[in-house]
């Protein structure tokens, strides 16, 4: 079965006939608008055409939420492992990472956890690239690490 749009032509036709506007805006734009999509979302667009496939790699900014999107601790810290290995070394705008883990004592973030370990490379990785605002909001762990930039605007 094809889609139809609703004045009843194929998606298809749609496509091959229509103006891709958005893929004419400038690499800088595109970057700039997918700053504000989570990094995962961010990484995905590479699928989209043959230019989009390394676009991801110098946005501005790391976004990383809700760690079961990813199957859990173990899998949230190989995405971002493997995101800043890949990335391109341009600044950041922002970093924000956030978890929605529950303050449990079962908390699979707990301070012994070694995939939340993990997390400090990853604040340092931020600072060494100039970020401006670091958020980090992780309900069940505080931990104690000293971090020093000339660039850091907002720390949240």
């Amino acid at each position: 079965m094809s889609d139809r749009t609703d004045d009843g032509e194929s998606m298809e036709t749609a496509v091959d006939g229509g103006e891709d506007r958005i893929g004419a805006l400038p690499d800088d734009l595109l970057k700039y608008l997918m700053s504000f999509l989570l990094s995962r979302e961010a990484v995905r667009t590479c699928v989209l055409a043959k230019r989009w496939r390394t676009l991801w790699r110098s946005v501005p900014a790391l976004r990383i939420d809700d760690p079961e999107s990813f199957k859990g601790a173990h899998g949230l810290s190989t995405f971002v492992d493997e995101l800043i290995r890949h990335r391109d070394p341009m600044p950041l705008n922002v970093c924000d990472i956030n978890s929605v883990v529950d303050n449990d004592p079962n908390c699979q973030f707990g301070p012994s956890h070694r995939e939340f370990r993990r997390m400090e490379p990853w604040l340092q990785y931020a600072v060494s690239r100039q970020v401006q605002v670091l958020r980090v909001r992780f309900i069940c762990w505080v931990f104690n690490m000293t971090l020093t930039s000339s660039h850091l605007k907002r720390l949240c």
